[in-house]
């Protein structure tokens, strides 16, 4: 795998990376130096972010504690990393796009190959199918973390073992012994849990045996009770049904009620007649004949009557007339005693009619006149008055013998109604009777008595209770039944629910006895699996491929002095210790003389080592699978803590390295002038806190 172009657009301080700058350049192998432009200001340029980018491009975001939001350069809300690389000859591009969100941020993934010089989107691309390894495998391969190497080597041999662990992910052998525990676990509360809810089967079958005795119990009940309720039925036929029971009853209150009704119209008839004269006998047939008379002379007084209106009307206007003009006459003398005046010594007076002057003796005479004239209206009054005395007295005998036939009328009337109204109950009565005769007949009787003989009660009612009686007994037994029925139903579901119960307890009793039988296996397997870290894992297997691995490094970056290290097993597997052979003392030396330098290139040995032996190993012998293709590393701050001599002889030995295509190693420290690596030289702008960098190929920087 060789890394061939990175661009970063507003990932953390970059705000616009892209190197190599010409697109038709690509990275060189080998080493590259990542370093800052400033020698006196070495710190917070941006060189962990650089291969930060690099690693959340090939790894997504579970490479980083950072959040995605945290990612994007302060003040933007989008961001981009693209990583081009090849792999067995084919160049393929992933493309990571950020987005801020209001959360922790979002991200996008699209994977490009490039087929005829041209990038086609392919988004079955997996980076840990192209590489052969796992995400979580490939970062502990790849990346160097600062102050890693520094922590092999001054490891105690329990924290060393832990590191190894760590790095090879052996700790997945040790989940598998917290899940065989967490088995163990959940089988004791699963049994715990089955002891609490389980009953006995042979329990249930006692109350599955109690409830089919009260289900037969019942069932015998339903069948005597439909034998009483068939009995009943039986003879509730003979008897009438109590709609046509109460049809007769009915029929019989009718008649009753009819009858009540002529009693009331005759004595009604005996009051209407009293006053009438027994000369007369009024009858129902002669009624009408009695009416007609009677509105006959009604008809002839009211003539009569009428008559007398008009003359007594007319001697009352001509009195009313004469009043009026005497009334008029007194209004003019008051006049004409009102207007009496004096002018020149005189006595004047006014006319009432023309007011003009006139004297005193013209007045008197004026006056005279119309004393006569009053007295002459009075007479002729005084003479009509006896004629409308007559004519009033006349009235009021008419008056009187109307108000008179008016009441004889409309008794005569009255008399009338009731005598329709008998007739109509008469004829309802009748009806009535035939109907009642009709409906005895069906019965095979013709009376009432013979009815009630027939059934032995004393009275319609006392037969409607008897029917109802029955009837009521019949409901009785039919609701017991339907009573019993629904608690059979409810028997036979709790018997159902008992015996899947049942089923249910016995599965719980075989799982309860597999479980137990499971418990003894996995004790035994977790001695097999904490035996297989230390034993198979660990000794057979790691210690010498590590030892293999990191000789030659440690050889080299000691300067030959140390060319050979032995990694043993100490307190029973739990902890590994560390010996190297010195070739000037030809000795093999504790770590705990060594000094602080070549403690450092042990560790840092030991690491590269680790990383080399991570790309070759398989997960077992057999594994189909092939070795892991992830041969590039990522060194955080390695050199800080050796000599100048040492980092020359480590980055000799790293430049001419054949074990690993790519080695980007960050570092702040003086390079010796004979090295001539690539250099990713990072720039700083301190102002506003944004980094841009640089490309350097070491053909370019030999030139």
């Amino acid at each position: 795998m060789k890394i061939k172009r990175v661009e970063f657009k507003n990932f953390k301080c970059f705000p616009d990376l892209i190197l190599p700058e010409k697109e038709t350049e690509n990275f060189s192998e080998g080493l590259f130096l990542i370093q800052g432009t400033t020698p006196e200001r070495s710190n917070s340029f941006g060189k962990t972010s650089f291969v930060e980018g690099i690693l959340f491009g090939l790894f997504g975001p579970k490479s980083t504690i950072l959040s995605i939001n945290n990612l994007i350069t302060f003040g933007q809300d989008k961001g981009e990393i693209k990583i081009i690389f090849e792999l067995d000859g084919v160049d393929y591009m992933i493309q990571r796009l950020l987005n801020r969100t209001s959360s922790s941020g979002s991200q996008k993934l699209r994977n490009y190959i490039r087929v005829n010089n041209t990038w086609k989107s392919d988004n079955t691309i997996k980076i840990e199918e192209l590489l052969e390894i796992k995400r979580e495998q490939a970062l502990q391969t790849s990346f160097v973390k600062q102050g890693e190497i520094e922590s092999l080597a001054s490891a105690s041999p329990a924290k060393l073992r832990d590191l190894i662990i760590d790095l090879f992910r052996l700790n997945i052998v040790d989940y598998a012994s917290d899940y065989l525990k967490n088995i163990n676990k959940d089988a004791i509360n699963r049994i715990k849990s089955i002891n609490r809810n389980y009953i006995a089967p042979s329990e249930i079958d006692k109350d599955i045996n109690r409830k089919d005795q009260q289900l037969t119990g019942n069932n015998i009940e339903i069948k005597n009770n439909s034998k009483k309720i068939d009995t009943l039925k039986t003879q509730l036929i003979n008897f009438p049904d109590k709609e046509k029971l109460t049809e007769l009853k009915d029929i019989k209150q009718k008649i009753e009620q009819f009858v009540g009704k002529i009693e009331v119209f005759l004595e009604q008839l005996a009051n209407k007649l009293k006053p009438l004269s027994s000369d007369d006998n009024i009858q129902e047939s002669n009624i009408d004949h009695f009416i007609k008379i009677k509105e006959n002379e009604i008809t002839k007084l009211e003539s009569n009557k009428d008559t007398l209106s008009e003359a007594l009307k007319k001697v009352l206007s001509e009195i009313n007339k004469k009043e009026g003009i005497i009334s008029q006459i007194e209004k003019n003398k008051g006049k004409i005693n009102k207007n009496f005046d004096f002018k020149g010594g005189k006595r004047i007076a006014k006319c009432p009619t023309c007011t003009r002057e006139i004297s005193y003796q013209d007045a008197q005479e004026i006056l005279n006149h119309y004393d006569n004239e009053i007295n002459a209206l009075i007479n002729d009054v005084n003479k009509l008055k006896p004629d409308l005395e007559e004519l009033e007295n006349n009235k009021q005998d008419i008056e009187n013998k109307l108000d008179e036939l008016n009441s004889v009328f409309r008794n005569l009337q009255d008399i009338k109604e009731i005598y329709t109204k008998k007739k109509k109950f008469e004829i309802e009565i009748e009806n009535k009777r035939l109907i009642n005769t009709n409906l005895l007949r069906k019965f095979n009787v013709s009376t009432e008595k013979e009815f009630l003989e027939k059934f032995n009660v004393k009275n319609l009612d006392h037969l409607r209770e008897k029917i109802i009686k029955i009837d009521s007994e019949i409901n009785s037994l039919v609701n017991v039944n339907k009573r019993i029925e629904s608690e059979n139903n409810y028997l036979k579901n709790e018997i159902q629910e008992l015996n899947l119960k049942k089923k249910n307890m016995i599965k719980l009793r075989d799982e309860r006895e597999q479980l137990e039988m499971k418990i003894k296996h996995v004790d035994k397997n977790k001695e097999l699996v904490k035996g297989f870290i230390t034993e198979y894992m660990v000794e057979k297997r790691l210690i010498h491929n590590i030892q293999y691995e990191t000789k030659r490094f440690l050889k080299y970056f000691s300067g030959g002095q140390y060319s050979n290290l032995d990694l043993k097993s100490v307190d029973k597997g739990r902890g590994i210790k560390i010996a190297i052979f010195d070739e000037f003392s030809q000795t093999m030396k504790d770590i705990d003389f060594l000094s602080g330098g070549d403690k450092v290139a042990l560790g840092f040995a030991l690491r590269m080592g680790i990383s080399e032996l991570m790309t070759k190993i398989r997960p077992t012998k057999n594994s189909p699978k092939k070795n892991p293709k992830i041969d590039f590393m990522i060194l955080d701050e390695p050199l800080a803590a050796l000599d100048k001599d040492r980092r020359k002889q480590v980055l000799t030995t790293l430049e001419s390295q054949k074990d690993f295509n790519q080695i980007f190693l960050i570092t702040h420290t003086d390079i010796p002038e004979e090295i001539k690596p690539n250099f990713i030289k990072i720039k700083k702008n301190f102002e506003n806190g944004l980094s841009s960098a640089v490309y350097i190929d070491k053909e370019k920087n030999q030139l």
